[in-house]
């Protein structure tokens, strides 16, 4: 078998800075040529871009600030990029104008008051930036506001004006137009929604943002980033001239996250071609404008893990991130049964939805649709055909991870509903490798006596159930759904410890009486068709059969490869 080179690729580690990333010499995926698109687009200079977290935003926004910062020059950080082929966008736009790049990602607070507080440092920062004018002979007013706005004396009407008043000074100061970048957008709003001061920082946005967009002439470009496209009647009343790009929206979409095309040129140059299919299943599926995107921070932490062990098994690093709250939220306030939507996402299904492109965070958790389309815009779920703004949108799950997120985040769940522990789970593992059928049977069914209810019943929860349950260990790694043979495994597990490996294939039946039946056609079916042929690497490969009928389940296993017997 031929071996691929294997290729250090220095990957950004730790900054979404572009300035950084360009002077490391680090791995960059060229997303300069949303400058050519941004500067041409004539009369309309303002922009949303909604898009989930780790999916290049801030990144993105640093390189514009580079790129148009009047106090910098910026050619040898763009030199190969796309752009530098843009004579228009070089000429006129590049280095030309002064900026305002603010960040709201650490706007948090448990009270109003601290949140604040947070802002208003944040825009001292900002004008800390521009300091020097103080220098250079700003007019009285000017200067007093500076210098508190600096030392964080001034009072709230001059903070939640600031970036407007700060545009007046750097229009008359370099007699050019402002480009205002505004990062992370509704952080503040989402923070305020779940420590109870939602209204109260909505007016500060409201006006920070208004005071500065609106009809403003001093404004050459203004570009805003965000996880949702909050409504415009809330927070963007009266900007006429914002155009509005999220994941149901044309245009831009291969501006944030990976493309195909990206991803193959990534794992190409490090040597890595041969794990395409991996990355494809594990961090593709989203569907953007008819295109196939990746999550950008998913796909280099698995090819920087890859680096330091060549078969490393993908990971759930988005379990691993911050700010996973949207789902158990969902799960805590839905008001329908959402089992059977559930159990289609996880095994690959579609479920039809009636999406909001347009959400307030106070309503958020009002209604199941406002859910359902919380989950899609924060990158849970994904497009499964056309975006239908008057009807029904067909949803799916975008990848295994995600799916791998969903059975964990349920089980979790369940630990929460009922009593229960990790003990169980280690119990559960001890049996399967001892490949003792009816200790298995007797966790799961005491498991489920506790969280399955009369609308669970269908095989696909069962499914999930067990999934979800497995998945909760470190010690394993667990694949659903898994072509292998001549079919597809439902459950594959594989112990890390010592790369045993146990087959699991699930059936269900109406009636007791059938579940002896049921649980011998499981097991034969992993026999007959050849699921442990793709294994063979395995010291022990254990067959486990299950059939559940109602809240009770029958177990069979067998042993289908021991080495260490041989």
């Amino acid at each position: 078998m031929k071996t691929t080179k294997r290729n250090r690729v220095n990957l950004p580690r730790g900054t979404s800075d572009f300035r950084a990333i360009r002077e490391a010499g680090c791995y960059y995926v060229d997303k300069s040529s949303i400058i050519s698109r941004l500067v041409r687009q004539g009369a309309n200079n303002s922009f949303l871009f909604a898009r989930p977290r780790r999916f290049g935003k801030t990144t993105l926004q640093s390189m514009l600030s580079c790129f148009f910062d009047i106090r910098q020059d910026s050619r040898a950080l763009f030199e190969g990029l796309a752009v530098m082929g843009d004579g228009f966008a070089t000429g006129q736009w590049m280095n030309r104008y002064p900026v305002i790049f603010l960040s709201l990602k650490d706007v948090d607070g448990l009270a109003f008051d601290s949140a604040f507080h947070q802002l208003a440092f944040k825009i001292s920062q900002v004008y800390r930036e521009y300091s020097f004018l103080l220098e250079d002979g700003l007019p009285g007013a000017d200067r007093k506001l500076f210098s508190q706005l600096l030392d964080m004396s001034a009072s709230f009407d001059d903070v939640i004006i600031s970036l407007a008043r700060l545009v007046d000074i750097l229009r008359r100061h370099y007699d050019r137009q402002v480009v205002i970048l505004i990062d992370e957008y509704d952080v503040p709003l989402a923070k305020a929604e779940v420590n109870g001061y939602y209204h109260k920082m909505l007016a500060v946005i409201r006006t920070l943002l208004s005071s500065v967009l609106k009809d403003n002439r001093n404004v050459a470009k203004a570009v805003i980033t965000g996880c949702l496209r909050v409504s415009r009647e809330i927070i963007f009343t009266g900007l006429n001239n914002l155009d509005v790009y999220s994941l149901s929206s044309a245009g831009y979409a291969d501006c944030f996250g990976f493309t195909e095309t990206e991803v193959a040129r990534l794992l190409d140059d490090a040597g890595l071609s041969e794990k395409a299919g991996l990355v494809r299943q594990w961090y593709d599926g989203y569907r953007i404008d008819g295109m196939h995107i990746y999550c950008p921070w998913n796909v280099l932490k698995y090819v920087e893990d890859l680096q330091l062990s060549p078969e490393r098994s993908p990971m759930n690093y988005w379990l691993n991130s911050s700010g996973n709250l949207e789902v158990r939220r969902f799960l805590k306030e839905s008001r329908q049964d959402i089992s059977a939507e559930y159990n289609d996402l996880m095994n690959g299904g579609t479920i039809e939805k009636s999406l909001s492109d347009e959400l307030t965070y106070d309503d958020l958790y009002s209604s199941d649709d406002n859910l359902w389309s919380l989950l899609f815009a924060c990158g849970y779920l994904t497009l499964d055909g056309e975006y239908e703004p008057n009807g029904l949108t067909r949803l799916r799950l975008p990848n295994e991870e995600m799916r791998m997120f969903f059975s964990k985040t349920v089980y979790d769940w369940f630990l929460e509903s009922s009593y229960g522990s990790q003990d169980l789970v280690e119990s559960l593992y001890d049996a399967i490798w001892s490949s003792d059928a009816h200790k298995v049977a007797s966790l799961l069914s005491s498991r489920m006596a506790d969280v399955i209810s009369y609308h669970d019943y269908g095989e696909n929860f069962y499914h999930a159930f067990l999934l979800g349950l497995l998945a909760s260990s470190s010690s394993a790694i667990v694949l659903s759904n898994r072509e292998t043979g001549e079919g597809m495994a439902d459950i594959v597990v594989t112990n890390r410890r010592d790369g045993k490996l146990a087959i699991f294939e699930l059936k269900r039946v109406s009636s007791k009486t059938d579940m002896e039946s049921g649980v011998d056609a499981a097991l034969a079916q992993i026999e007959e068709r050849g699921y442990s042929n793709g294994f063979s690497d395995a010291p022990t490969v254990l067959a486990f059969g299950l059939c559940f009928c109602r809240k009770s389940v029958v177990v069979k296993s067998r042993v289908i490869l021991d080495t260490s017997i041989c």
